[in-house]
Order: structure tokens, then sequence, then C-alpha cells
């Protein structure tokens, strides 16, 4: 689940949500890589409302509070514009503010990025794979920057490329956002078919955050495959614990894995209970295909 806050965090947990990639053995598959009002204006705070203000039109003190804004305030606010347009999937709208941060500074790295990610999305991969690499050419060091090409190239199957940037991102000892860029590695490694690397990113990231969802699954799936049906289900067991504290939910992947392990464990009903789940929650799965062909 390569699993949105302000600048650089927002843009990753919402690549993450969209865009994580998991491991290519039989238990792993890709996972599924919706507004600002029009014409009057919006009741927002902040710089927020200053850009919106200026941008609709409704300006009057707002304007001159924005110059007095600084450079590097007003590219903010530009760009926050860009992210609710985003989050509404308003694609074409949030160029305009990325245009007016960038007329500001044609180098502005989260700008630049937010404008890849925008044209990413509708599916002008050239065009994204540019703007991206003029965010890493303004900002060769940001791991956000790192993080989020290194995923784009990941959605377009370029597994050598992604890893060597995410590992850039993951690498990054302060990056307030390293759990999630060392995840995000760990899906690239197993993508590009080593799953030992997987494996020891994996673990990784369970260093830094013991509960991680997404890694004791990943792990489970590593370990069942190796017919280490034992430390599989120990995985699967400290994960199903963070889904009876409802700190996370079952995914496909984690129900298939469950069915696996009932059966190997020879548990029928708690079989029967998790093929229940999948079918109620992910009819439309690989996981749940897989489960009917495998009855």
């Amino acid at each position: 689940m390569i699993s949105t806050q302000l600048a650089a965090n927002w843009w990753v947990r919402l690549t993450t949500a969209q865009g994580v990639v998991k491991n290519t053995s039989r238990l792993y598959r890709k996972s599924p890589l919706k507004g600002l009002n029009r014409g009057n204006c919006v009741k927002l705070t902040g710089a927020l409302l200053v850009a919106v203000l200026v941008l609709s039109g409704c300006a009057t003190q707002s304007n001159s509070t924005y110059k007095q804004k600084s450079m590097p305030e007003r590219i903010d606010a530009w760009n926050n514009v860009a992210r609710e347009y985003i989050r509404l999937q308003q694609y074409e709208d949030a160029k305009r503010p990325l245009k007016q941060a960038l007329d500001i500074d044609p180098k502005a790295a989260n700008s630049l990025m937010l404008m890849a990610y925008v044209f990413q999305r509708q599916g002008e991969s050239v065009i994204a794979d540019d703007y991206y690499r003029q965010a890493l050419k303004s900002s060769p060091s940001d791991a956000s920057v790192n993080n989020n090409y290194g995923i784009f190239l990941l959605t377009e199957q370029r597994y050598s490329e992604a890893c060597q940037y995410l590992a850039k991102a993951a690498n990054t000892p302060l990056y307030d956002q390293r759990t999630s860029a060392l995840e995000n590695l760990a899906s690239c490694y197993a993508y590009a078919g080593d799953i030992d690397e997987a494996e020891q990113t994996y673990h990784q990231v369970l260093r830094l955050n013991p509960n991680s969802p997404n890694a004791l699954i990943e792990l489970g799936a590593i370990e069942y495959e190796r017919q280490q049906y034992g430390q599989s289900y120990q995985y699967f067991e400290q994960f199903s614990t963070l889904v009876r504290l409802r700190q996370t939910e079952h995914s496909a992947k984690s129900l298939y894995l469950g069915i696996l392990l009932a059966r190997e464990n020879s548990d029928p009903a708690k079989a029967a209970t998790y093929a229940l789940l999948l079918k109620n929650m992910y009819p439309d799965s690989v996981e749940y295909q897989r489960y009917k062909e495998s009855r």
C-alpha cells in the first residue's frame, strides 16, 4: 500500500494512497493505485484563503496582504490552492495556481513536483517525467521529490530507476516520511524480483515502526511463500491484533493470507470466515478470484 499535510508530507500520503505497489509472488499484486467552488469566494483560512481570494478575483485588502508575504509564503499559498484542486480531481484547475507559483520561482521544487503529479494523473507520463526531473534538478537531495519520482517510475514499471530514487529518499535519516519511503522501496525491490532485499527493507520498516501493517503482511506473505508457516502466522497474528484494536483494516491480501494460513492449520471455520469477509469486502479483487479458483 504505497502509503497526504502540507507541502511534501501531504504529497507523500496522497501518492501512497493511490499508487502503492506490492510484491510479485502469487500473493503479491498491484494495490488499487474525488470542490473548490467556482465563482463566489470560498471560506477558508490562512495562506490558502489569501491565495483563493486572489485567484477568484474576490480580493480587496487581501491583495495587499498577499503582496506583503515573502516569496516562499506566496509560493506555498498557490501550492495549497493547487492541492485542494488535486484533492477534488480538478486537475486542469490545479495547473493555474501552479503556474502562478512557478511564475514567482520557476525552480520551486514542490510546485514542479505537484505539476508533475497533475500530468501524471492525466496520463501525460512524458510531461510528468519532465516536471519530476526539473524538480530533482532544482532540489536533488530533497527526500520527498526523490520518493515521489520513485513512485512515479514504479507505476511506469521502470523498477531499476525507481529503486535508486526510493533508496535515496529512504536513506535520508531525518526525512519525516522515511517509514513510508522504506515501504515504497521494499515494494520496488519486490517488483524487481529481489525478494531478499525486499525482506531486509521490510525488517528495517519494523525497526522504525514495529506495528507497520503493510510490513507485517508483506513479511507474512514472504514467509508463506517459503513454507515457513509458523513465522508467517506470527506476522499475521500481529497484524490481526492491530485489526482488533481498530488501528488498521483487513486488505484483500491480508484476508487471502488468512485463508491460506487457516488451511495450513486445518481450521476450515476460520478459513470460511476470512473467505466471507473477502467476498463481502473485496468481491472484485484478484485475491477473491484466486480464492474461488482454489476451492
